[in-house]
This record gives C-alpha cells, structure tokens and sequence, in this order.
C-alpha cells in the first residue's frame, strides 16, 4: 500500500509540472503563430501599395491562408487552457495522495486516487510531449521534500501524463 501512495505522490507531482509546462509551450505556440500571421497579413497588404509582382501577392496569401488553417486546426489557446485545468485538478489530486501518506490508508481510499486520476484528462485529448513529460519528471524528483526522499528506493512507475479515454 504504501508503494501505491508513494507512485501515486510522484505521479501527481509530475503530472502536475508537465501540464503547467505544456500550457506554457501552447501559450506560447499561439501568440507566435499570431503575430506570424499579422505580419504575414501586413506583408500581403504592401503588393497593394508598393506594386509587388502578382506572385508575391499569391505567396503571401497563401501563406496567410496556410497559417490561419493551422492555427484553428492546432487549437493551441483551449490546449493551453486544457493542461492548465489538469495541472490544477492534479495539484489538488497531489494533497490528497499526501494525506494518504501521513495517515492511515485503506486500498478503497488509494482505489479511490487512482480512479481520480484517471478520469481528469478523460475527455480532451491533447497529444503527449515525450520530452517535457521528462523534463517534468525530473524536475518533480528534484523536488520532492525530505519525508519522501527515504522512498525513493521503491519501484516507480513512468506512464504518459494521462491516458487517453
């Protein structure tokens, strides 16, 4: 029991730092994308004023067309919104896994967790980042406080942030 409560605790933290960082890279993929299409947009509208070629009034465009499709199929903005829902449905999963800790568990109660953890990102897909899912993890471990620490010997776990429903 106590093993589950310790993958659990670590899980959690994880989890939690990973969706934060994932909001921050989707915030940060839409504002790019944004302002790349203003510009690109402004950069259509000179041809008109400065007398272009027509291919480079085509060009731009297209590539205005080409960056509008992919910022409405992308839907970075409500991805972003989405991990930083999860970030904070796993921090408030992360207390209670640590009151688990320092009490008395039963298997219904870690049951209970587990199912928790399971259904908050049921529902939204949103695509794994293999390499922030790690960064994550590792700055979760460097941060986990001292009464831990002594569990580290036990066997952990490292699944994908949330499975997919």
């Amino acid at each position: 029991m106590h093993e589950q409560i310790w993958v659990g605790i670590t899980d959690t933290d994880r989890l939690i730092r990973y969706y934060a960082m994932l909001a921050d890279k989707l915030r940060l993929r839409h504002q790019i994308l944004s302002v790349l299409l203003a510009a690109i947009a402004c950069g259509a509208a000179v041809p008109l004023l400065t007398q272009l070629p027509n291919w480079l009034a085509a060009a731009m465009f297209l590539l205005v067309a080409l960056a509008t499709l992919w910022l409405l199929k992308a839907d970075y903005s409500a991805k972003a919104a989405a991990a930083t829902l999860f970030a904070l449905h796993y921090g408030y999963l992360a207390v209670e896994w640590r009151q688990l800790w320092y009490g008395q568990p039963t298997q219904e109660q870690i049951t209970a967790l587990q199912q928790k953890y399971h259904q908050i990102a049921g529902g939204y897909d949103i695509p794994i980042d293999h390499k922030l899912n790690h960064k994550a993890m590792e700055a979760a471990d460097a941060a986990l406080p001292s009464e831990f620490q002594s569990s580290q010997n036990l066997q952990r776990r490292a699944p994908a942030p949330a499975p997919s429903p």
